[in-house]
């Protein structure tokens, strides 16, 4: 029995198996879904989307009517998105009807839905999530068939679904992203000054997109960083011309710290990707610049290469206000790069399991009051505090490594400093306070539904993910018998 286990442990980290295990899993959860869904009726699968999709698109619509406003955009509607991606959407505005663009904000859902005013939506949606699909199948390594699964995969996971529901610019930001990260580490001039370029305008869309930085940092590519901290300054605040200049920009940055701060503030597992709401959630006060700066650590410490990803990537996740649940898609790039791995280890398939959690689509098959509860919407915030934790502990594991002395573990203490109980936190305040989509089911409790969630979705990764690597490992063992066997029989023919 030993020996069979020992086997299967190294089928499994002799070979990269985390793009099938994904894949399969993907499939797995979007047929239960579905299915789910059919048998449900009733427009049961609308609880993948924000609000049930009475709000759809409204990242778009919204933007396009704020950003036709002028200064107003920041001095009426306190808008926190800088001036390159109102610039984007006032060109978006451009082809819908002007009625929607003047009417005033409670009445804007009367014509996102007419079919001249989706058509710029589509049409922009279709060519993003075009050029996400090319650049996924051209980075990864496989067979075509391979390839073109993870590439589809891109776009049919729950962040991404999510996103187009939401119709957020970060469609365009995930593109530009992939296009630095892939190509960064060019020697080819032409090509760095080009992916500078891309960084800079991701930070113009979304200013936090600027972490990435680093990774020029710790490739020791020094001059790339100054160049594209310029071109980064450029995309910020030049736009700024169009929407009043250095009022502008003052307007702009009290929107960032009214909105960072009430952000900050929030008490919740469910909907969001701020690690610090997640921790508060459980009576743990804590700033946002301690995981920031440990992810930021965590980066320049960490050897593999999609490790160092995730930790950015997440780093940008913990920024209060960075984002909702689609924020999650930034992770496609780190998995991608997971499956092009040569080497992996047992802490990879944490990783890949924390992540999948996240993006294949489940479901609570449980009736609240209020309607259905995704669960990808309910584990949220402790899917990104459990990568933030996985994290952590290969960080403490690397720097134990690296000085080879057990005196490192004395900076465990000192990280859990940080993670001091507080008082401000109130004792009524629940797991799902005050959201659109809190659950309410007779005799139990949010905390309950989240937790009863979290176990659910983990130990359907864990079942997809032994089942396929088992199914693996029996066919690697029946080849390796039928050529046993074969061998065996033309020695004895020779004989």
């Amino acid at each position: 029995m030993t020996e069979k286990n020992n086997g299967f442990l190294r089928f499994l980290l002799t070979k990269n198996h985390t793009g099938l295990v994904y894949i399969i899993g993907l499939i797995v959860s979007w047929l239960y879904f579905l299915i789910y869904s059919v048998i449900q009726g009733g427009g049961y699968a609308r609880i993948l989307f924000f609000g049930n999709g009475e709000d759809a698109l409204m990242d778009f619509y919204n933007s396009c009517r704020d950003a036709a406003q002028g200064i107003g955009v920041y001095a009426e509607r306190h808008v926190i998105y800088p001036p390159l991606a109102n610039l984007y959407y006032r060109f978006c505005g451009a082809f819908i009807s002007d009625d929607y663009l003047d009417t005033n904000f409670e009445q804007r859902l009367q014509f996102s839905s007419t079919l001249s005013n989706l058509m710029i939506f589509i049409v922009s949606a279709i060519i993003a999530a075009a050029i996400l699909v090319v650049l996924v199948y051209c980075y990864t390594d496989g067979s075509k068939i391979h390839r073109t699964a993870i590439a589809i995969s891109s776009v049919i996971s729950f962040p991404y679904i999510f996103l187009l529901e939401r119709g957020n610019c970060l469609t365009i930001v995930v593109v530009l992203l992939c296009f630095f990260v892939f190509c960064y580490n060019s020697d080819n001039k032409a090509i760095s000054e080009h992916d500078s370029v891309e960084l800079a305008l991701a930070a113009g869309f979304k200013h936090y997109p600027a972490v990435m930085g680093f990774l020029l940092i710790i490739e020791n590519r020094w001059k790339q960083p100054i160049s594209t901290t310029r071109y980064g300054l450029i995309a910020i605040f030049a736009p700024f011309v169009f929407y009043g200049g250095c009022y502008g920009v003052k307007l702009w940055i009290n929107n960032l710290i009214h909105f960072s701060d009430s952000k900050a503030s929030v008490v919740t597992f469910t909907g969001t990707t701020d690690v610090t709401g997640a921790f508060k959630a459980m009576g743990i006060q804590i700033s946002f610049i301690v995981p920031a700066v440990i992810c930021i650590i965590a980066a320049f410490v960490l050897k593999k290469n999609h490790r160092k990803h995730i930790a950015l990537f997440v780093t940008m996740l913990t920024i209060p206000g960075s984002g909702g649940v689609y924020s999650y898609i930034f992770l496609i790039i780190p998995l991608l790069m997971m499956f092009n791995e040569e080497i992996i280890n047992i802490y990879d398939y944490l990783y890949l399991a924390v992540i999948m959690a996240m993006f294949m689509p489940y479901v609570l098959p449980l009736h609240f009051e209020n309607g259905y509860l995704s669960i990808n919407y309910a584990v949220s915030g402790l899917v990104v505090l459990a990568l933030f934790l996985l994290i952590t502990l290969d960080l403490i594991y690397s720097l134990f490594k690296r000085f080879r002395s057990k005196s490192i573990i004395a900076v465990i203490p000192l990280v859990f400093c940080f993670f001091a109980p507080s008082r401000s936190v109130s004792a009524d305040s629940t797991v799902i306070a005050n959201h659109t989509l809190a659950p309410k089911l007779q005799g139990v409790s949010s905390e309950t539904v989240v937790v009863i969630s979290f176990a659910i979705v983990f130990i359907s990764v864990a079942v997809v993910t032994l089942g396929v690597l088992a199914v693996q490992y029996a066919r690697s063992n029946k080849k390796k018998y039928r050529g046993d066997a074969h061998a065996d029989s033309n020695s004895r023919q020779h004989n």
